[in-house]
C-alpha cells in the first residue's frame, strides 16, 4: 500500500467503519453493508423501470442485495426475488425498509444441474430451471428483470411472450444473435443499451410488448 493509499484509507476510516456498521442510504432506502453494494447504482443507473404499474407483478432474476427489487417495491404490486446467493443480505435489507411486499427464492436458474458458483470462492448450488420458477409462482409475472451472468441463455425465448416487459443483461456471445432473433419472434421490440460493462460484451435490452407500449 502506498502512503497516498494509506492516507485516503486514515481519512475514510470513520464513514468505511459507520457504514458497516449503520449500513448506507441509497435512493431514499437502507441498505446493509455488503461489497456488492455497487451493484445497487447499476440497478439504477441501467435498467429502466418504464411500463409498471401499481397492479404489475415484477419478477427479478438475480436480485442480488435488492437493488431493483427494492427500487420497484413501491410502484408494482409485488416483487418476486430469485437469489442464490446473497438472500440473506436481501431478506435484511427488505426488513430494514420495512417492505412487505417482496417475496425471495433462493434459487439459481440453470438447467436444473448442480453447478459450481466462483463469487467469493466456490459455491456448490443447485439450478432450477425457468419453468421450475414459474411453477413455484404458480403464474407469470408482468415485469421480468434478468441479470443471471449467462444463465439468461437457459430460459426459452418462447416464456418472454407472457411478459409485458423485459428488462435483461445479456452476455454476447456466439449465441446472442440467434437468441435475440428468437425473442424478437414472440412479438417484442427491443431497445439496445449500452452500459458501463460494454467492453466486457455486457449490454441492457429493453424489451416492450408490441401494443403495450406507446412510443
Amino acid at each position: 500500500m502506498t502512503i497516498k493509499n494509506y492516507l485516503a484509507y486514515i481519512y475514510n476510516y470513520p464513514k468505511i467503519m459507520h457504514e458497516r456498521i449503520y449500513g448506507t442510504k441509497k435512493y431514499g432506502f437502507y441498505y446493509c453493508y455488503s461489497p456488492y453494494n455497487v451493484t445497487i447504482d447499476e440497478c439504477y443507473n441501467e435498467y429502466s423501470i418504464d411500463g409498471i404499474d401499481k397492479n404489475d407483478v415484477v419478477l427479478d432474476l438475480g436480485a442480488n442485495v435488492g437493488g431493483f427489487a427494492i427500487r420497484v417495491s413501491n410502484k408494482c404490486k409485488y416483487v418476486i426475488s430469485v437469489e442464490p446467493l446473497y438472500h440473506e443480505i436481501l431478506k435484511r435489507n427488505i426488513i430494514k425498509n420495512k417492505i412487505v411486499n417482496i417475496e425471495i427464492i433462493p434459487w439459481a436458474v440453470g438447467n436444473g444441474k448442480v453447478i459450481t458458483i466462483n463469487y467469493d470462492g466456490p459455491t456448490i448450488i443447485q439450478t432450477h430451471t425457468f419453468e421450475d420458477i414459474i411453477d413455484k409462482i404458480g403464474y407469470y409475472p408482468n415485469f421480468l428483470k434478468c441479470d443471471i451472468e449467462g444463465g439468461e441463455y437457459y430460459i426459452n425465448p418462447e416464456n418472454f411472450a407472457h411478459f409485458k416487459r423485459l428488462e435483461i443483461e445479456f452476455h454476447q456471445n456466439e449465441k446472442f444473435g440467434f437468441y435475440i432473433d428468437s425473442i424478437k419472434k414472440t412479438h417484442y421490440i427491443f431497445f439496445t443499451h449500452t452500459d458501463t460493462h460494454l467492453p466486457f460484451g455486457l449490454g441492457i435490452l429493453h424489451g416492450f410488448r408490441k401494443g403495450d407500449y406507446s412510443f
